[in-house]
């Protein structure tokens, strides 16, 4: 497929990424791609991504010139071609109704299923649909770029201010890491909003029949479609702790540096001038204006003041490592979210392939025809050579897709033959009768009048004269051509038939119709052509009321037979 444009495989593995904003994502899933853009502001576009969005603006302005706002459109049946369509339904249980058919072929098998519902594959043999990939979803590019903050070479003026100032940074990384907290919470709501509009539409077409299904499907989209796209927006909100984000930073290193620049103050402030403890300014790192302490202090004096300030925020630091590898690639938090997020990805696909968009309006949509997407054909043509006969068995193999909204695996049910396509060879025979119009004579010896007063006399005469009569025959056909879903056919044919006749009429003989038949229903054929048959005539020269010379005495070696030309036609019928 047609297998399955529907089911996308998540096929990139990768860590959690980052891309910038300016790169276009294509609306669907492909199996070879499934990227997931997550971060919090718009980066600078490259050249290669103006062109890709020039190349999607033009596309816009295509579609909209054409009513379909660039969406793909799929064709109703178009694997059928001109081949009759012998149509079947998926039903609510999974089962293809009507089972058990034999059709006489070429005919093209459709079945009318739910595309939110299940995917259909036709085929001889029994196979398998494929889910999404769960764990192969990637939510970025690669980390590659980012920037970690350089570690501080020496003292900076004294070990005051520099306790100011990564008090301060801690406080600022802790805001940084309270709205990636938030930013996750609002993507997986999205994603679950969206996975649960999704499972309504769902709920509500499951018992509708084929004639209410397109248009049920297609206005539960429009209804469907702003969470889809929030969403897909949604997932591109997240940046992980481990990755680089918009400021060109990467929170969860920015965090990790912070504790080993606190853990390094007993040795870069160890060699400072000895000072009076009672001197020292207490210790007030909230300060908005820095610290009152500006001279060069060792660690052994500034600690006496600062010690329990300097472990609170130490310990702060370290909770703030712990919360932020909640929010890594490799973190459980953001396994849920990768999988959410493929789910949906997953489910727009569905809804690309049968042409409803998120980028598409309502009024667009009205006007999409999506009914090819819900149906499966299978054409099976018949090609069979000389005089062979061929069955094909059709079989289905349904997938439910509601495991999907889970994160699982289709469940799939194979469902045995339900229809048996027979190819019959192209050669039949019939037997019946034919008519041929040409003369049949029946002669005889008999006694004639031999005048006033005169006796009788023996002359030659025909007895019976037939311009039209029937014979029993048999045919050959060979079919050309049929039409009306194997009502009409037309054929070549060669019929023989047997003359019955007796010595009188020049005995019997094989008679032969090569002839051109209609048939109807492939039972009855009507034939015409030229009837190869023969005509009896006296022999020796005689002609009819010639006297009989005295030394004949039967008319048996009086009569010859010879093969002509007349029109004949025949009624044959194929054994019940």
């Amino acid at each position: 497929m047609k297998f399955f444009r529907t089911l996308a495989i998540f096929a990139v593995a990768g860590p959690l990424a980052i891309v910038c904003s300016g790169q276009e994502k294509s609306p669907l899933v492909t199996p070879m791609a499934a990227a997931v853009t997550l971060q919090e502001q718009p980066a600078p576009t490259t050249p290669a991504d103006k062109g890709k969005k020039a190349k999607k603006e033009k596309g816009k302005k295509q579609g909209a010139a054409d009513g379909s706002n660039g969406a793909s459109v799929p064709a109703t049946l178009e694997d059928c071609g001109k081949l009759p369509v012998q149509p079947f339904a998926v039903d609510a249980s999974g089962n293809v109704s009507d089972t058990g058919k034999t059709l006489v072929g070429p005919v093209c098998v459709d079945v009318f299923y739910n595309p939110i519902q299940s995917f259909v594959s036709l085929a001889t043999n029994t196979t398998t649909v494929p889910g999404p990939d769960l764990g192969k979803v990637v939510l970025g590019a690669s980390s590659q770029g980012g920037e970690l903050p350089k570690p501080p070479v020496g003292a900076k003026k004294n070990i005051s201010n520099t306790f100011h100032d990564e008090y301060q940074q801690e406080i600022s990384l802790k805001e940084v890491l309270s709205g990636r907290k938030s930013s996750y919470g609002k993507a997986v709501n999205e994603q679950e909003v969206a996975i649960a509009a999704i499972a309504k539409l769902r709920r509500t077409t499951l018992l509708l029949n084929p004639a209410q299904l397109p248009l049920a499907v297609r206005n539960g989209y429009k209804n469907l479609k702003d969470p889809l796209l929030a969403a897909l927006q949604g997932g591109t909100a997240f940046t992980a702790t481990d990755q680089v984000d918009n400021r060109r930073q990467i929170l969860l290193a920015q965090l990790q540096q912070l504790a080993d620049d606190l853990a390094g103050f007993p040795l870069r402030f160890s060699d400072a001038p000895k000072v009076s403890p009672d001197s020292i300014a207490a210790c007030n790192p909230d300060a908005d204006s820095g610290p009152t302490e500006i001279r060069p202090i060792s660690w052994a004096d500034w600690s006496t003041h600062c010690k329990e300030q300097y472990g609170t925020l130490t310990k702060q630091v370290t909770a703030d490592i712990q919360e932020a590898q909640n929010y890594t690639t490799a973190s459980e938090n953001i396994k849920r979210l990768k999988s959410r997020i493929a789910v949906v990805q997953y489910w727009d696909s569905i809804f690309a392939n049968m042409g409803l968009r998120t980028t598409l309006v309502n009024s667009d949509i009205d006007k999409l025809e999506i009914t090819g997407a819900f149906h499966a054909s299978k054409p099976v043509k018949c090609g069979t050579l000389f005089n062979q006969t061929a069955n094909t068995t059709v079989n289905v193999v349904v997938a439910d897709l509601g495991p999907t909204l889970e994160g699982n695996d289709p469940t799939t049910k194979a469902q045995g033959a339900f229809v048996t396509v027979g190819c019959s060879t192209p050669f039949s025979v019939t037997a019946g009768v034919a008519f041929s119009t040409i003369e049949q004579k029946e002669f005889a010896i008999v006694k004639s009048s031999g005048g006033l007063g005169k006796p009788s006399v023996n002359t030659f005469a025909s007895l019976n004269d037939s311009h039209i009569h029937p014979m029993p025959m048999g045919m050959v056909h060979v079919r050309l051509a049929e039409w009306g879903r194997h009502k009409y056919a037309f054929h070549g044919s060669f019929g023989v038939a047997g003359n019955i006749q007796g010595q009188s009429s020049g005995g019997s003989s094989a008679e032969f119709l090569p002839s051109v038949s209609i048939s109807f229903w492939r039972t009855m054929y009507l034939s015409l052509g030229p009837h190869i048959g023969t005509k009896s005539a006296l022999a020796g020269g005689f002609q009819e009321g010639d006297p009989v010379p005295s030394d004949i005495t039967t008319i048996q070696g009086q009569v010859k037979r010879s093969y002509t030309v007349g029109f004949g036609f025949a009624v044959t019928f194929t054994k019940p």
